[in-house]
């Protein structure tokens, strides 16, 4: 992790690994998605909440969402107030579970598609994670998107303007009876 002054909080070098506090100790981790509390509950739910900052305040949509390469990956519709936010600003926030127990992860997101010139570079830059992470969106969500497919057929319309959408999580909290267990990264305490 490095230290950015700008805004004092803990960011991950690559994307790909982070150090972690587990039980008090820190440890190198892939990603934090991966550590065995996170992964439980990003296993145990197909769907995230995603919040934006639009123009006019707060945002908060449901997605489904995978997991792949250490980042958070979701789709939507390129003219979405989401995505036209996350061009925008790419920091947001999402919420996975909640209730019992749930995951709050916060970091950078990156549109990935094929629509214009930033958007192919990016999707040529990060070709085979987006490769990964449609084929297990696929396989995680074959019933939704069998569904939406028939859909969108009967209806004499293909969605056409979806793209993929990246989160590199940055920090995250873990709660448990809407107490605090674990977590990673800066947060700002308030006062």
């Amino acid at each position: 992790l490095k230290e950015d002054a700008s805004c004092g909080e803990l960011r991950p070098c690559s994307g790909k690994s982070t150090t972690v506090q587990i039980g008090g100790r820190l440890a190198e981790m892939p990603s934090p998605l991966e550590r065995p509390d996170a992964l439980e509950i990003l296993s145990a739910h197909r769907f995230a909440h995603i919040a934006v900052a639009s123009n006019s305040g707060p945002h908060v949509t449901l997605a489904a969402y995978v997991v792949s390469s250490g980042h958070l990956w979701f789709a939507a519709s390129r003219k979405t107030v989401k995505v036209k936010a996350i061009r925008r600003n790419p920091a947001i926030c999402v919420l996975v579970g909640g209730g019992e127990r749930g995951l709050v992860i916060a970091g950078h997101a990156q549109v990935i598609s094929g629509w214009g010139a930033e958007d192919l570079a990016n999707l040529l830059a990060n070709a085979v994670g987006s490769g990964r992470a449609a084929a297990a969106f696929a396989l995680r969500h074959a019933g939704l998107l069998a569904r939406s497919t028939r859909d969108f057929v009967e209806g004499g319309r293909l969605p056409t303007d979806r793209v993929l959408v990246r989160l590199t999580p940055t920090r995250g909290i873990i709660t448990t009876g809407g107490q605090v267990t674990g977590g990673w990264g800066r947060w700002r305490r308030s006062t």
